[in-house]
């Protein structure tokens, strides 16, 4: 099992809040040992990126910087139906603050 982390902004137009996303979980992922995965996709657009990372039943633990950019709606039921696989969703603004 491996570990990622998402960076999601909803536009092209807020590529540089894309950009500092990356670099602060690149960080965090660097120091862990873990891959980034970034994309620009709207909450309610299909983000392919994303759904290769959930629907791989390798990556044990997916690492955002703040909830909304995992999933706009329904967070707690993508984090309860990965929890109910033994996977993990971690956010950062959790974490750290």
């Amino acid at each position: 099992m491996f570990r990622v982390t998402y960076a999601r902004v909803s536009s092209a137009d807020q590529e540089e809040d894309l950009e500092r996303q990356v670099e602060r979980l690149k960080a965090f992922a660097q120091a862990q040992g873990w891959a980034v995965v970034a994309e620009v996709g709207s909450a309610t657009k299909k983000r392919g990126r994303l759904l290769q990372v959930l629907a791989d039943p390798g990556v044990s633990r997916i690492v955002v910087e703040k909830r909304h950019h995992l999933n706009q709606f329904g967070f707690p039921l993508v984090e309860a139906a990965l929890r109910a696989s033994g996977r993990r969703i971690v956010v950062l603004e959790d974490e750290c603050g």
